[in-house]
């Protein structure tokens, strides 16, 4: 039986390694040399998001970049002054882009093929909501839209193949919140050829007004991890613990969805299908993994 408690841990959306969190106290505080920290910054991503088989993100490099806050911040920035279509998202897809985007001409539609012509079609991927990205991008094209891609799952999910190289893609946005649960320190990226100029005059000389300490950290991160190491890991355990407890496994490797109401406590979605984080059960599953994981 669920409790009170389980509504605590329903927002525990990955865990921070013990390996990586070695890497953050081992990094000295950084905050020199402003010039030379964003190319080192930006190579480290470009690199992490193709060092993998089975997830994988090209094209990048096709495209300016900018230091960013995590996806929040990515898509604040990007849209400050944005007006030239309307901003559309997936009813099912995250509920903050509605409080994001209060200012702007939003469109929440139902599913994909409500998409209106002409738009910018801003979604998570991969994610919850079974978006299937091949058919995003056709219908996209299709209708004249353009996509502005929130990339946070990437590195939660067993396979992933993305080609920034093709002109619908606007803009797209990584970071490294959801990859090992460290989104309090704010490390992310936003990769496209549009940038606002919010993004473009804080990391341009002679401001430089970005946190070195933080993309110096980032740095550290990507260079010595890659994004499928706890997929890999942990992948089978929330298969294990889902056919436990009788419930359906989603793509990022601590998330499961019911249609029993008994979970809605660990949800944020008003009616079933009720999607909502395991990572406790995984991590209890194992307790040899929960003790690599976690000291």
């Amino acid at each position: 039986m669920l409790t009170k408690m389980d509504n605590i841990v329903r927002q525990m959306r990955g865990i921070c390694p013990s390996f990586v969190k070695k890497i953050i106290n081992d990094t000295p505080r950084f905050w020199e040399n402003r010039e030379n920290v964003l190319p080192l910054y930006r190579n480290a991503w470009i690199r992490w998001l193709q060092c993998s088989n089975n997830l994988k993100v090209i094209g990048a490099e096709s495209h300016l970049s900018f230091y960013t806050h995590g996806i929040h911040d990515a898509i604040l920035s990007q849209l400050s002054s944005y007006d030239e279509r309307p901003i559309v998202t997936l009813q099912s897809d995250y509920i903050f882009y509605k409080q994001l985007l209060k200012t702007k001409q939003h469109i929440i539609i139902e599913n994909l093929h409500a998409l209106p012509h002409r738009s910018l079609f801003l979604f998570s991927y991969p994610n919850i909501t079974n978006l299937i990205l091949e058919e995003a991008i056709e219908l996209c094209k299709k209708r004249d839209s353009l996509i502005f891609l929130d990339g946070a799952y990437f590195p939660t999910v067993s396979h992933c193949s993305i080609d920034l190289r093709d002109e619908v893609f606007w803009a797209a946005a990584f970071s490294l919140s959801k990859a090992f649960n460290i989104g309090a320190l704010r490390i992310g990226i936003l990769f496209t050829q549009h940038p606002a100029s919010v993004l473009s005059i804080p990391q341009s000389p002679p401001y430089m007004y970005y946190p070195t300490d933080g993309a110096h950290l980032g740095t550290q991160i990507l260079n010595q991890t890659s994004p499928e190491i706890l997929p890999e890991l942990l992948l089978p355990y929330q298969k294990d613990v889902c056919q436990d407890l009788g419930i359906s496994a989603l793509a990022p490797w601590f998330a499961a969805s019911s249609n029993d109401s008994k979970w809605a406590v660990r949800s944020q979605d008003k009616s079933p299908p009720y999607r909502f984080a395991i990572t406790d059960f995984i991590l209890n599953k194992n307790p040899e993994t929960h003790g690599e994981m976690t000291r």
